[in-house]
């Protein structure tokens, strides 16, 4: 009853310059710096139980390999590509 949005076609569809090689994934508290195949092979947590994140939220960030599946970068707000 999670739902989780692969990123690759959300990026693929944002037409993000050939020249960019990393994203800022931007929340309250921090700002996370990763590479932009890292986003494209990531995951965004949207709903737990079929309900939207409120708390830490709106989004959370999964890598694909999973390393970060006990401690997701959270509370995301907005994604700086450069």
């Amino acid at each position: 009853n999670s739902y989780v949005m692969p990123l690759h076609d959300f990026i693929k569809n944002a037409e993000v310059k050939a020249s960019a090689t990393h994203a800022i994934l931007v929340s309250d508290e921090v700002e996370t710096e990763i590479s932009i195949a890292d986003l494209e092979n990531g995951y965004f947590l949207f709903a737990i139980d079929g309900k939207p994140i409120k708390e830490n939220g709106p989004v959370h960030f999964f890598y694909q390999d999973g390393s970060n599946k006990d401690k997701p970068i959270t509370n995301i707000k907005q994604i700086i590509i450069h």
